[in-house]
């Protein structure tokens, strides 16, 4: 991906003016010039692959394209879990499309005989949780999960995400009404609290809030 990208902004340089940009002695490695500050072609919505190529309103800039806005399913590559019930089998976190979002994978069913328990096939099972009823916020905030007993093994795991309503938040396993503070994890286009400005959102591809540009 990385040559691929360089080979762009050697494509862009050859085939354009001023306007294209220039390393700047004052920017870090890897920005250019654009408009007189220092920008990011790999991921500047409005200089995206190159300086003037602004992202439409329903895209944000990925390695130097503009791609439609996604939402992350998940956020570390390689992870498994075990699918939702009744499906009896792994899922894993990748980048299985090509919208630059990571999302659960197709299900591996498991073995006869086995049943998935924390994301690992076995014919014994281990608890996911410890209480029947208790509940905790997802990674991202945005919903809450159930223990209980959702498949056909005796143990305990965790529900499917109960997602959260517009304006809300997951705290102590419960929805609430609140946003994601900046600096913190996020996903999706979630509103994140205020600066001393207003006007923020969480840019899914890098976990963190960032004024609006849309």
């Amino acid at each position: 991906m990385r040559k691929l990208f360089v080979w762009m902004i050697a494509l862009a340089l050859s085939g354009c003016g001023g306007d294209c940009g220039s390393q700047g002695g004052d920017c870090p490695e890897g920005q250019v010039v654009c408009d007189n500050r220092c920008v990011d072609w790999m991921a500047d919505p409005e200089h995206c692959g190159q300086c003037e190529n602004a992202c439409l309103q329903d895209e944000f800039c990925y390695y130097g394209q503009c791609l439609p806005k996604c939402d992350g399913q998940c956020q570390t590559k390689g992870e498994l879990r075990c699918a939702d019930a009744p499906d009896n089998g792994v899922v894993s976190c990748d980048h299985h499309d090509a919208d630059g979002c990571l999302e659960w994978g197709g299900l591996v069913p498991c073995e006869a005989g086995e049943t998935c328990s924390g994301g690992v096939c076995s014919d014994t099972c281990d608890n996911e949780c410890e209480t029947d009823g208790q509940t905790e916020c997802d990674d991202d905030q945005d919903g809450f999960r159930t223990c209980g007993d959702y498949d056909d093994d005796a143990c305990l795991e965790w529900s499917v995400v109960t997602g959260c309503g517009s304006g809300e938040i997951c705290e102590g396993g419960e929805c609430v009404e609140g946003c994601i503070e900046p600096d913190e994890d996020c996903k999706e286009w979630d509103d994140c609290c205020d600066y001393p400005d207003q006007g923020y959102h969480c840019c899914p591809v890098f976990h963190f809030c960032v004024k609006d540009f849309w």
